[in-house]
């Protein structure tokens, strides 16, 4: 981004400010999809994860400390993680059939990579929409947080709205 010109009238100032094209390249991508399963990915109850993180997801239900482990969420960030590629789920086949309208609410941790680990249910209004849910939100990608101009890991909550599923 490029301040080009900036004019002074009284007590207003204005900017004219042109965005170079690599920077309208990197905006959030959203999709929205069927619900599909990556072969990989573990589905267990009311949480997700994928097969190559299972020990350390064993690991952490067990109230091992590792390493590798996700972050506690207290912990102070500069920068939140925000989304790069959004997946949105259409609503579930049930749901159809019922005509119903629900929410979840799923709690995501996203490495230093900005690649999510695990995703667990917070809230539910009813249970046909959880699978749907954490399939989709394992499959977002996202800009880390940031502590000290440092990746980090962290907890980002994600809220699914399923309206008009007819």
């Amino acid at each position: 981004m490029t301040i080009t010109r900036v004019f002074f009238t009284g007590v207003i100032i204005l900017c004219f400010i042109t965005i170079r094209n690599d920077a309208r390249q990197s905006r959030p991508e959203i999709l929205t999809i069927d619900p599909i399963k990556p072969s990989n990915l573990v589905l267990t109850g009311d949480s997700a994860f994928f097969s190559r993180d299972a020990k350390k997801v064993k690991k952490h239900r067990k109230m091992k400390d590792t390493s590798d482990a996700p972050p506690y969420e207290g912990i102070p960030l500069s920068q939140q993680p925000t989304f790069l590629k959004m997946i949105i789920p259409k609503c579930p086949k049930e749901a159809i059939i019922k005509s119903m309208t629900g929410t979840t609410k799923v709690k995501v941790w996203v490495d230093e990579h900005g690649n999510p680990r695990l995703a667990v249910i917070m809230e539910s209004s009813d249970k046909i929409f959880n699978e749907c849910s954490l399939i989709s939100a394992m499959q977002w990608t996202f800009k880390p947080a940031m502590n000290d101009n440092k990746p980090t890991s962290s907890w980002m909550y994600i809220p699914f709205r399923f309206r008009n599923c007819k």
